[in-house]
């Protein structure tokens, strides 16, 4: 994978402590509950600013449209405020409930996520004159030669150290069949702390940390060093899986990594260390589709027509391999030198497995409408999520939009797209993805058929 936001300081999550885990400390439990709490405290006038903070700290874009929405709701209220009228006190009394409850459960259902740090310090390094223990047989790991280190980001090729064993390796686990990268692998450890310079080098694992490429609901993403040498994307997971979680987690990655990687980021490595679950997958070096589009515009028509072929026949082998993607969106679509590749197949099924908070789960400007409705998520709900991806990257609009999520969402349940300014033999088929009955929908390995015939 590659989320290519430029370079950033990444303070690594810390496995021992208050990484983005969802496991909040004392003082950041409390101010989460004051946090969450502020609608009852301000009877609801606070709720937009509390639910915009939330939006700020997780760069969502469906909770900012929440917090357009109890504004607009809140100014309903002042604008009705001086009404006399029955049904008028009982529209005022709907948008105060609204405010009051929807905005103190929406904050409790999001609050972990919103106050779990983004990084923790690092454990002290090792004190003057004291070195890091020496690498277990096979681990030295220098660059070979053609690999290319980000600049800035450690040592020169071929002076690296030798990973370290680290504190344990408390509660590994690897996807059946891969093996991982050792028999007996390290646990997380943490070089020379202090300053940005070469000397400053993070592990998880037996894997080098050297860059932060981004971070999202799910988790946050590093550019890292594989022991082979090779640059692979590694994601580090906030939910902190508990030992029954892991099974489920482990079960829905095993069968990720059976999807074909022509097309796809292919997953190397995928396990759980100290309860931090984590996903390693082939780095893929270009921008995703959302970045192109607002950086550089809409595809022209033959691009996207090759982006389409390609991106169905992605999904077609996922779904082979008996998976649903449940979030196929612009920023899951890389437009890597050699094709493009989508990314992140599997990792929605595998995080509702591991957690219990109710509610809508995918990104609402691609969803389906069973996904809405709470129905059954099956194949046909990413063709839906595949078609309103090629309307974006064709036009640079989203297919469904509205002024707060309650519009979006009826939008996408009750409304028809615009899909003029499409490739003619693009129309058809994206037309027949986005009809509302998910039975009526083509199947991806039906689109390429339909696209070229």
């Amino acid at each position: 994978m590659s989320y290519p936001n430029g370079p950033t300081p990444y303070p690594p999550p810390d496995p021992r402590g208050n990484g983005p885990s969802g496991h909040l400390a004392g003082g950041r439990r409390a101010l989460s509950l004051v946090w969450a709490l502020s609608p009852v405290f301000t009877c609801g006038v606070a709720t937009f600013a509390a639910i915009g903070f939330a939006a700020i700290r997780l760069r969502s874009t469906f909770h900012a449209l929440a917090a357009v929405g109890y504004f607009a709701a809140l100014l309903g209220m002042v604008a009705l405020a001086d009404s006399d009228d029955t049904l008028t006190g009982l529209v005022l009394l709907a948008l105060w409930g609204l405010l009051l409850v929807g905005g103190v459960v929406h904050a409790l259902l999001i609050r972990e996520a919103v106050f779990a740090p983004s990084g923790a310090s690092p454990p002290p390094s090792a004190p003057p004159g004291v070195s890091a223990p020496p690498a277990p047989a096979g681990h030295a790991t220098p660059y070979p030669p053609g690999v290319v280190t980000p600049p800035g980001y450690g040592p020169a090729p071929g002076s690296w150290p030798p990973v370290p064993p680290g504190p344990g390796a408390r509660g590994w686990a690897t996807v059946p069949g891969q093996g991982g990268p050792a028999a007996t692998p390290p646990g997380p450890a943490w070089g020379p702390a202090g300053g940005t310079g070469p000397g400053r080098q993070r592990w998880f694992g037996p894997y080098l940390l050297l860059d932060r490429l981004g971070e999202g609901g799910q988790g946050a993403v590093f550019l890292a060093r594989h022991p082979d040498g090779s640059p692979v994307a590694l994601k580090l997971l906030h939910h902190r899986l508990s030992d029954t979680e892991r099974e489920s987690f482990m079960r829905e990655l095993t069968a990720a990594r059976r999807v074909p990687s022509f097309s796809t980021a292919r997953i190397l490595d995928a396990g759980v260390l100290d309860g931090i679950a984590y996903i390693v997958s082939e780095y893929v070096d270009g921008p995703s589709l959302q970045r192109k589009v607002e950086e550089s515009g809409p595809l022209g028509g033959d691009s996207l027509i090759r982006l389409a072929i390609a991106t169905s026949g992605a999904l077609a082998a996922i779904h082979k391999a008996g998976i649903v993607h449940r979030d196929f969106k612009p920023a899951n679509v890389l437009l890597a030198s050699d094709g493009p590749r989508v990314i992140d197949f599997g990792v929605a099924k595998a995080l509702d497995q591991t957690t219990t908070t109710a509610g809508v789960k995918g990104t609402p400007l691609y969803m389906s409408p069973e996904q809405i409705n709470g129905e059954p998520v099956t194949p046909a709900s990413d063709m839906f999520s595949w078609a309103s991806t090629m309307i974006y990257g064709g036009t640079g609009r989203v297919p469904f939009a509205g002024t707060n999520p309650y519009q979006v969402l009826h939008q996408i349940v009750s409304k028809e797209p615009d899909l003029s300014g499409l490739p003619e033999p693009l129309v058809r088929p994206i037309a027949a993805c986005l009809d509302k009955n998910p039975r009526n929908r083509p199947q991806a390995a039906e689109l390429i058929a339909a696209i070229t015939g």
